[in-house]
């Protein structure tokens, strides 16, 4: 029998690595694969930066086919770099919670992204043949849900794999306390 693939998507906070322990309960090490997924919106230049500034100028009066400066091609290379950097940043989070999971006998590999959390994870499930995605839910209902939206219920009605989400009872007893 292979192994179930097992997408656990994190955002780097505490509460979203609660799933964590929640998968160790229910899924044994010999019968799954773990991938602990992070995707991040992408990070952007500051537009206070005056680089940032004179290529946005620079782009304004640039014909569809006219050529990049010097200047512009230095900093959409810092700009890689730095993507690059962050990038690095994540995955090394990533590995943190990898390694400890790996110390409990799983198999786990990682994934960062970058772009609209729901719909990368949803690609990710679609390409990547995921058996179950399990992640962590804010419960939000009402007025929260609408102004915040939901990744996890944008994942649940996107991916045709089992989501197993799991609502905090601490972030309950918190709210309702």
């Amino acid at each position: 029998m292979s192994k179930r693939r097992v997408l656990i998507p994190l955002d780097g906070s505490i509460f979203s690595s609660q799933i964590l322990h929640v998968v160790r309960d229910y899924f044994r090490p010999e019968d799954v694969d773990l991938i602990l997924i992070r995707v991040s919106t992408p990070l952007l230049l500051t537009a206070e930066s005056r680089s940032v500034a004179s290529i946005m100028a620079e782009q304004t009066y640039m014909s569809a086919y006219g050529t990049y400066t010097p200047q512009q091609e230095q900093l959409w290379a810092m700009s890689t770099q730095e993507r690059d950097t962050y990038r690095l940043e994540l995955q090394t989070e990533l590995e943190h919670d990898a390694e400890r999971l790996r110390g409990q006998g799983y198999t786990v590999s990682t994934e960062v992204h970058f772009g609209d959390p729901a719909q990368r994870i949803i690609d990710f499930v679609n390409d990547m043949n995921i058996d179950v995605v399990a992640m962590t839910t804010h419960g939000r209902t009402g007025l929260g849900r609408l102004v915040l939206g939901s990744v996890a219920e944008r994942v649940l009605l996107g991916v045709h794999v089992p989501v197993f989400l799991w609502r905090s009872m601490a972030k309950k007893e918190a709210t309702t306390s």
